[in-house]
């Protein structure tokens, strides 16, 4: 049957540090125009402490150095008699920029490592099963929006719940483990890893055709049958079989949880055909 087998052009991070730089930009545009052409610049020479402060929060302690230095050939130019305090003030304000520059980059660092926990499974290095289907989400939400297709690969161990009776559960967590890397070998590096349910893997696969899911479902497949899976001293090999089914979505459905009945449906009639054959 379908979809059973059986044994964006700018990054967002690019994006995001753009946004960052042309706000730092405007800000200080701004703020220079408003020192610039306003009489009384000794007084509003401090409002550059803004714009420096802004650097560093949004482009770290480099945006802050870069936004001082602008800052001080602005004084110059517009007043070349200074007093000495507004030097003092504006090395003064660009060590503050620096500073918030350092504990906002500590502070990302920091989010990320906690966010990249919380997104992969200790079990099999792969995505959290939450992580994979935000991730599906998205890519449903991107293929609505510019008429492209994907697909999402189910891969499950047929009699894992036998396995786990007879070797247990550590075990079976390596035996998850093991087909984690078998499945990441056969993968593109675009394709993302994810749990799917509680001892299935599922892969998703932007710009993936069903003529291409069904090759990876049986390339997966076949892997598998082809590994030997951690027993115990009885029986130190074990040979396991997989069962991999796959939809295109939005074709087929357009949001997770439609995804995941039908390939569920997909997995239960794929065991069943297995079993009268």
């Amino acid at each position: 049957m379908p979809g059973v087998v059986t044994g964006e052009l700018v990054p967002v991070q690019d994006t995001a540090r753009l946004k960052r730089t042309l706000i730092a930009t405007l800000t200080w545009g701004f703020t220079a125009v408003l020192v610039a052409t306003t009489g009384s610049r000794a007084a509003l020479w401090p409002l550059l402490c803004i714009p420096t402060l802004v650097a560093g929060l949004l482009l770290y302690a480099p945006g802050a150095l870069i936004a001082g230095s602008m800052n001080a050939v602005l004084v110059f130019l517009s007043s070349h008699e200074a007093a000495s305090t507004a030097w003092v003030g504006l090395v003064a304000f660009t060590l503050a920029g620096v500073l918030a520059g350092v504990h906002a980059r500590q502070a990302r660092d920091l989010q990320s490592a906690l966010a990249s926990a919380v997104a992969t499974d200790p079990a099999t290095g792969a995505c959290t099963q939450a992580h994979f289907e935000a991730r599906v989400a998205e890519e449903i939400r991107r293929c609505v929006r510019y008429g492209c297709t994907c697909g999402v690969v189910r891969v499950s161990l047929d009699g894992f719940d036998a396995f786990v009776d007879k070797f247990g559960t550590r075990r079976a967590a390596a035996a998850l483990a093991r087909l984690a890397e078998v499945v990441r070998v056969s993968v593109r590096e675009t394709d993302s890893i994810g749990r799917f349910d509680r001892h299935d893997l599922g892969i998703l696969m932007p710009f993936q055709s069903a003529e291409g899911c069904e090759a990876l479902a049986r390339r997966v497949a076949g892997s598998v049958s082809r590994t030997a899976f951690e027993g115990d001293s009885v029986e130190p090999c074990v040979s396991l079989k997989a069962t991999a089914v796959w939809a295109v979505v939005p074709e087929e459905a357009d949001n997770v949880r439609d995804l995941a009945d039908l390939l569920a449906a997909r997995l239960e009639s794929a065991r069943g055909e297995a079993e009268r054959a």
